[in-house]
């Protein structure tokens, strides 16, 4: 049973993969009529949401609400007093809750209320660890307070249910409705090697830096293009420096829309340590590029079937990621035949089916 009343919570929409997945999750359920109202807790966010928002969402700034910003004991009490204010007023028949401190906090402020609370985990919970005290508060709360408990992967989601005896859904994220429909043939794109994401230790961009190295001389028509920013930017660009190919690696930043990266490379490489389900191999995908992924625990093997629609390599072996990237530089029937059957991903992760799992999670609720 659809709910009519959703009260949505996440830190913020700032640019990232759950936040395009909130943006365009709420505007959806909004524009059909529910009543959405979207929460995010970040102390210092931006005014401006990075993406679009339906104008029909009650959108809700919590740092706007409260006059203690800091990070104390009684700062973190007064706004879960005032957020929980905010839920009883509102009245949702449920709560969704989006990436993990926030999914605790949401929890704890809700205790001994009657409102169901959905958590979503956005990546893996087994591998990207929080600090001591979060590890038993998210294990506490989720077995404790949460009514149902998302996961990116199947994987995942047997492995929490398995040892935490929670109930748990796998609810792989969904391909935006905006995405280009007329994609070029793979062949017909610039030269280019791209890689899209957060420059942070998980992503593994070290990686692949190493692994374009090894192959970089031998072809020199080819450049490898970041797309991305974070905390490791500097350290990537030194490391390119003392690798010696810092004049083959293009560093974009963050941009609004990547549809246009996608659409003009022929090839995209995922190096990444983990992931909870990664939104940049999947719109590749759908756009056509020849695609390689380390197999890692979570999200790449339920996208691309190796040797036919793209390749994995292990994860964490630069040698491997070598290989599968010599593999498609030397073939461009390869690159033209995994680029094509890579674009069967958009019926599987449509919009459509990821709502249509959402109403499987609202039923089970009620």
């Amino acid at each position: 049973m659809t709910p009519k009343r959703i009260v949505f919570v996440i830190s913020s929409l700032g640019p990232g993969g759950a936040e395009r997945v909130a943006s365009l999750l709420t505007s959806k359920w909004a524009d059909t009529g529910i009543s959405v109202t979207l929460v995010t807790t970040f102390l210092f966010e931006l005014d401006d949401d990075f993406y679009p928002l339906s104008p029909l969402i009650h959108r809700v700034r919590l740092a706007n609400l409260v006059t203690r910003n800091g990070r104390s004991v009684t700062d973190n009490f007064v706004r879960g007093i005032t957020f929980r204010r905010l839920v009883q007023s509102t009245n949702p028949d449920v709560v969704i809750s989006f990436m993990d401190r926030v999914n605790v906090l949401t929890l704890l402020s809700l205790a001994g209320t009657s409102f169901p609370v959905i958590v979503c985990e956005r990546s893996n919970p087994f591998l990207q660890k929080l600090s001591n005290k979060w590890e038993l508060l998210r294990r506490f709360t989720y077995k404790k307070i949460a009514a149902v408990v998302c996961c990116q992967s199947a994987a995942v989601a047997e492995k929490l249910n398995s040892l935490w005896q929670i109930s748990t859904f796998s609810l792989p994220n969904p391909l935006s409705p905006d995405i280009p429909t007329n994609i070029d043939s793979c062949l017909k794109r610039q030269q280019i090697i791209l890689c899209v994401g957060r420059l942070s230790p998980e992503k593994g961009h070290d990686l692949l830096l190493h692994s374009w190295a090894t192959l970089a001389d031998e072809y020199p028509d080819w450049t490898l293009r970041m797309v991305g920013d974070g905390v490791l930017r500097d350290n990537l660009l030194q490391t390119a420096k003392k690798l010696g190919i810092q004049k083959r690696v293009e560093w974009v930043g963050t941009v609004k829309n990547a549809w246009s990266e996608y659409q003009n490379s022929q090839i995209f490489v995922l190096p990444s340590r983990y992931e909870g389900f990664p939104n940049a191999l999947l719109e590749a995908m759908a756009l056509g590029c020849a695609c390689i992924s380390t197999n890692c625990d979570s999200g790449p093997a339920q996208m691309i079937q190796d040797g036919v629609s793209g390749l994995l390599c292990e994860t964490e072996d630069v040698n491997a990621m070598s290989l599968a990237l010599r593999k498609l530089l030397d073939s461009p029937a390869l690159r033209q035949a995994y680029g094509k059957n890579a674009q069967d991903i958009r019926q599987k992760f449509s919009l459509e089916a990821h709502l249509q799992r959402w109403e499987n999670i609202f039923v089970e609720l009620s």
